[in-house]
């Protein structure tokens, strides 16, 4: 039997196309052929939007494979012991961008569990809505390129801790 067109993709092929879709329809595409099977669990940046449900999110988690690099949620209200038990999941990878644009009820932050200030290796953190209050023991991102904050609340010593670490050295260069 032959193949068709699209089995015969590259990998690399197939995980850019993968990664331009809403996961979604990434996890749908692994009917498609057995080589796409299980393509879209493989996808390092994980970009879930507003319509984007809390069991979607587990399960694209609970069968992921290999490193995540980025996540990204997009949302309206949903439950806050969702969104704790996602950032604990995703402390334990090497996460270099951690994007949280969610809404929360009756002028609430979502206070930022203290598990993500583990990830060292952050590049990109953009949060809102949020209260942000690491751990003592917090020297801030070193690698941290991009901050981004709406709504945040937080000491002001919290704020010198995140920049502190930005390397000027090499902000001429970018």
């Amino acid at each position: 039997m032959e193949l068709d067109r699209i089995s015969n993709l590259p990998s690399n092929v197939i995980e850019k196309i993968l990664s331009h879709l809403p996961i979604s329809v990434a996890a749908r595409t692994s009917v498609l052929s057995s080589k796409w099977r299980y393509k879209f669990a493989m996808l390092p940046h994980l970009v879930f939007g507003c319509l984007c449900r809390s069991n979607v999110v587990d399960h694209v988690l609970l069968n992921h494979v290999g490193p995540i690099s980025k996540f990204r949620l997009v949302q309206g209200l949903i439950d806050i012991g969702d969104i704790d038990r996602w950032v604990l999941h995703l402390s334990r990878y090497s996460l270099k961008e951690f994007i949280l644009q969610i809404s929360v009820w009756q002028q609430q932050r979502y206070k930022i569990p203290s598990c993500i200030f583990s990830c060292h290796d952050m590049i990109h953190l953009k949060l809102s809505c949020c209260l942000l209050k690491p751990p003592s023991t917090f020297k801030g991102f070193r690698s941290l390129k991009c901050l981004a904050f709406a709504k945040i609340t937080m000491a002001q010593d919290v704020f010198e801790h995140l920049i502190v670490c930005v390397d000027v050295s090499n902000a001429g260069g970018q």
